[in-house]
């Protein structure tokens, strides 16, 4: 058997052998069990030639720490076994390259592809196959699991993690799980909320200047991603059907970042000439550690008649069902706009205090709420509990009737009914926790609306927000399709 580098040459053995059966097993084959020789010898017997592309290790995509073995290794591990004839690295994210090349006359796949295929990859190979009169076959062997064998072996998963995964496996499963995420496309969303752009702006650091105090850096590039109720709304776009979007600014500049969503939002834009707030993070190219940041300016200012204007825009078209509340102290939920809010009792609500409202941006000017997910840090301020233990204070307050506490790397705590949810974080290592907040408030706001046991909000949660804080800021926007995928790989357990 032979490592093949360049699929030329496979190309020209298929056209060299146009009599002969060639047998394609395609896949990652990172732990190697005996589900997987089982899986080879049944397809080498029905093979003249059987050849195995391996998924190149950037394309890897089953999580933390995975691949475990990286290409190389990989490859040399199939090269020991007898049923394999080449092995081939394939550096695309799906198969379709070489099956069009190749034209196999028969592409394997295990029975797991029997169920849904949630990368959407599977079909498209398939017709493929087909398309070219080949056979898509399913080997009949027996089902086992690399990543059940990477979650207890060699994940970084800890007994607290590990615990809680079995006590959902235990409760509800994938499949249940699975059915009540796909219900949520039956939402229509109202949101209404401050627009903020983040940009990035990458940097290799110089040392330190010659005659002061501070970095020298080389600007290398940037990129401007959206943030606050926008990055929200992208979000939640890729799991319900509509999305009535309410906030200010350009038109241009919004749409602009809308139309990438899976589900357009509407547009109903209270301000358009209002300034939207930029924060620009300097970061450092090498470890993507942030040097500084720079805002645009603090707050806008709605004067009377621009509050007016507001009030009657949300007056024509907004409904009491399903409102979703993003205020990130940039000055719109002030004076009229707060005590109209603040009539509705049905909102789903986050109120964001950072280091330019400090003080000044408290959930305690919000009357009552559904629905409200703080930081540790938020909620003491609203309490004005700056060291004794907070849980306390959320459960037994009665303006809001559900709650959750996000605790960063400690995870979360979600409060119904004066009983508390916790739940770890799944991810240990992190890119960025910009927005994790606000994709935590997110999701959980959508469970809350299907009434979802309250067990799984906090877990799901702290996934979706673990994901998340793989990128740098708001800029990948997770499908429900990787969700479901992240679930189910952490569920293998």
């Amino acid at each position: 058997m032979a490592l093949i580098k360049n699929i030329n040459f496979l190309e020209k053995l298929r056209n060299k052998n146009p009599k002969i059966k060639i047998g394609i097993c395609h896949g990652v084959f990172d732990i190697i069990h005996a589900g997987h020789i089982n899986h080879f010898e049944f397809a080498k017997s029905k093979s003249d030639i059987l050849i195995v592309s391996i998924t190149s290790d950037k394309f890897v995509n089953k999580g933390e720490g995975r691949p475990y073995n990286d290409e190389i290794k990989r490859a040399k591990t199939l090269a020991a076994m007898k049923y394999i004839d080449y092995i081939f690295i394939n550096d695309h994210l799906t198969s379709l390259n070489y099956l069009k090349k190749l034209k196999p006359n028969f592409y394997f796949k295990g029975k797991d592809f029997l169920k849904k295929d949630l990368t959407l990859n599977f079909e498209k190979e398939k017709r493929e196959v087909i398309k070219y009169g080949g056979k898509l076959l399913i080997t009949p062997t027996e089902l086992m699991s690399s990543t059940k064998i990477f979650n207890n072996l060699f994940s970084e998963f800890n007994k607290q993690q590990k615990e809680s995964i079995r006590k959902i496996n235990k409760n509800y499963g994938y499949e249940f799980i699975e059915e009540k995420i796909n219900s949520l496309e039956d939402l229509e969303l109202n949101l209404v909320g401050e627009t903020i752009l983040d940009e990035y702006v990458f940097c290799d650091i110089a040392g330190l200047a010659s005659k002061d105090p501070c970095f020298s850096t080389i600007q290398n590039n940037k990129k401007i991603i959206q943030g606050g109720a926008l990055s929200v709304c992208m979000l939640a776009s890729q799991f319900v059907k509509k999305i009535n979007f309410y906030t200010f600014g350009k038109n241009k500049t919004l749409k602009s970042f809308l139309n990438k969503s899976k589900n357009k939002a509407k547009l109903i834009n209270l301000s358009p000439k209002s300034n939207i707030q930029i924060k620009t993070r300097y970061l450092n190219l090498n470890r993507l550690e942030k040097i500084l940041q720079v805002t645009n300016f603090r707050k806008n200012i709605f004067d009377l008649k621009d509050q007016k204007n507001i009030n009657k825009k949300l007056n024509q078209n907004l409904i009491n069902k399903n409102l979703i509340i993003c205020d990130f102290g940039v000055g719109l939920f002030e004076d009229i706009v707060l005590k109209k809010i603040n009539k509705n009792k049905n909102i789903y609500l986050n109120v964001q205090t950072n280091s330019l409202n400090q003080g000044y941006n408290i959930v305690s000017k919000y009357n009552n709420a559904f629905y409200v997910s703080l930081d540790e840090r938020e909620w003491r301020l609203a309490f004005k509990n700056q060291s004794q233990e907070i849980l306390n204070d959320i459960k037994s307050n009665k303006t809001f009737k559900l709650k959750s506490l996000t605790k960063g790397k400690k995870g979360s705590v979600f409060i119904k009914n004066g009983k508390s949810f916790e739940f770890p974080v799944y991810y240990n290592k992190t890119v960025d926790t910009t927005g994790c907040g606000d994709a935590y408030f997110m999701i959980t706001s959508l469970m809350i609306m299907k009434n979802f046991p309250s067990l799984i909000i906090p877990f799901l949660g702290n996934i979706y927000a673990g994901m998340h804080s793989q990128c740098i800021g708001n800029e990948t926007v997770i499908t429900k399709n990787e969700f479901l995928r992240t679930i189910k790989r952490f569920l293998t357990i």
